[in-house]
Order: structure tokens, then C-alpha cells, then sequence
């Protein structure tokens, strides 16, 4: 039997450092899940979710 290699996983920054702020997020949040929404992925009615869990989750300055 061969030993499966552990895949060693990327960090990601932070979000405060990946993003200048809330709104940036947010807007950027709000253009993946038009895309999905394009792709049939989503419903739209599921975005203004998205974008409220994403500003609860971004971090207070």
C-alpha cells in the first residue's frame, strides 16, 4: 500500500487584509453571487443573505 500524501493547505490572509473594507467585500461578494446566479448555481433571492452573513462576518475597525 502506498502512504497518500498529505496536501499541506494555503493560508489565506485575513480578510481585513485581502479587502480595503467592508463595502469592498461586500461588492465583491455581491459580483461572485451574481455570477453564480448566472451560472443557475443560485437563487437570486439568496444574495442579499450572502451579503448580509458576509458584513456580519467581515471585521469590525
Amino acid at each position: 500500500k502506498k502512504k497518500k500524501k498529505k496536501k499541506k493547505k494555503k493560508k489565506k490572509k485575513p480578510l481585513a487584509d485581502r479587502y480595503a473594507d467592508a463595502d469592498a467585500y461586500v461588492k465583491e461578494l455581491t459580483a461572485r453571487s451574481e455570477e453564480l446566479v448566472a451560472a443557475g448555481l443560485m437563487l437570486a433571492a439568496d444574495i442579499p443573505l450572502v451579503v448580509e452573513r458576509g458584513r456580519s462576518m467581515y471585521p469590525a475597525q
